[in-house]
């Protein structure tokens, strides 16, 4: 009965809150400027093409839930979160998506190495080997061209001390 009374509090509290938020809006002014993203249609290609790959990694994740391990499966999301995150910083042109890319690259081969074992007999991810061994292409690629992007915005810093 304790626990009835304190996930009610906790709705009341949570409608409070959504009340509060509601009604403390800041009204828009004209002329409203349209967000307009500067990101190229290249990054825009390879942020949706991971993301397909994230879809699947997810799908398969909850596929077999009821069979993984709790580490494992935490992992995972852990990793899908890490992700989305990183596509997010792609898509907002922050300086730091080039390095978190190669975090999250680096992170997928230590993950499979250690945990998810993709595409090994035996393993509990195991899914159609065509399709694994894509991913793992697509992911040292992303991994060589993020790490020359790191490389070449290090050599522009560079430069411009220099012309200091």
């Amino acid at each position: 009965m304790l626990y009835m009374k304190q996930l009610s509090i906790c709705h009341a509290l949570a409608t409070l809150l959504l009340f509060y938020h509601v009604v403390n809006v800041l009204q828009v002014s004209r002329p409203v400027e349209p967000y307009a993203s500067k990101t190229s249609a290249l990054c825009k290609f390879y942020v949706c093409a991971h993301f397909t790959l994230l879809i699947l990694g997810y799908v398969r994740l909850n596929h077999l839930k009821g069979e993984m391990e709790t580490t494992t499966l935490a992992c995972g999301i852990g990793y899908i979160t890490f992700s989305l995150v990183v596509m997010g910083t792609f898509l907002d042109g922050r300086s730091c998506a080039c390095p978190l890319e190669v975090i999250r690259c680096v992170l997928l081969f230590i993950l499979d190495g250690y945990i998810f074992h993709l595409g090994m007999p035996g393993s509990q991810i195991v899914g159609p080997g065509l399709l694994i061994t894509f991913a793992k292409v697509a992911y040292a690629l992303s991994l060589t061209g993020a790490l020359v992007e790191c490389l070449r915005g290090i050599r522009v810093i560079d430069d411009r001390m220099k012309a200091n």
